[in-house]
């Protein structure tokens, strides 16, 4: 697991650092935590991290530009925004921003935040086989974009593929995280990761450069937005 810690004042890396240092030291995990003091360094290392801690405001490439080039080298990144400012969040919202750490960092909320990160981290990295016929293909919860019975089928959505599965669509709700899936459709479930927007007609998913529409239903309606809140309330 690659890790990185971005920041321009040094002692908010140093505090970080010790932090995460010490929990993942104690989980026994193998891990190499990365240090920088700018968003350009952290890109210009090449390195796939799978958390990354950026503070929103930088100069040069600011946390949030920095957090959209990482994606590059790894969609599922889990990204942690440190920052004293409120006026970023909608734009982090749109990155699909695990956690916000306010300035000046408390080590509680920070070593509730990395036990977070490493939790997702590990359920996403987790592979699901899903069956296609005679083939078997496996794929990370976190890949999955969203699912559909689409012609009495069940049919998974990634970013670049389409698994038509012989696996009920209810055993996919029981197998995959309910506070990261939800149905906004009885056809539907949908992972909350790549949620841009939503209404009561339709719900709208981006993942990198692709879009992807689903249906909303009035029955279903109430139910999705609670889970949605649970989320939205425990990423901020």
């Amino acid at each position: 697991m690659n890790i990185v810690i971005c920041d321009d004042e040094e002692y908010i890396v140093d505090k970080v650092y010790r932090i995460v240092d010490e929990y993942l030291d104690e989980t026994g995990m193998e891990y190499d935590i990365y240090t920088y003091n700018s968003g350009d360094a952290a890109i210009a290392s090449g390195i796939a991290f799978d958390i990354a801690f950026l503070d929103v405001e930088m100069e040069g490439l600011d946390g949030l530009h920095t957090a959209k080039r990482l994606y590059r080298k790894n969609p599922n990144l889990i990204v942690l925004i440190i920052t004293s400012f409120d006026s970023y969040l909608d734009d982090a919202m749109e990155l699909s921003v695990y956690r916000y750490i306010d300035k000046p960092i408390e080590e509680r909320r920070l070593h509730n935040c990395i036990s977070g990160a490493v939790k997702k981290y590990l359920l996403a990295s987790k592979p699901i086989e899903v069956k296609c016929g005679r083939d078997i293909y496996r794929v990370n919860s976190n890949d999955i974009v969203y699912i559909a019975i689409e012609d009495k089928s069940v049919c998974i959505h990634t970013y670049d593929r389409t698994l038509r599965t012989t696996k009920p669509f209810e055993k996919w709700k029981e197998e995959l995280d309910p506070f990261v899936f939800a149905q906004p459709h009885r056809s539907f479930l949908i992972n909350f990761n790549y949620l841009l927007s939503f209404n009561k007609q339709k719900v709208v998913l981006k993942c990198n450069d692709k879009i992807f529409e689903v249906y909303t239903s009035h029955r279903k309606y109430g139910e999705f937005k609670k889970a949605f809140n649970r989320y939205i309330s425990a990423t901020r």
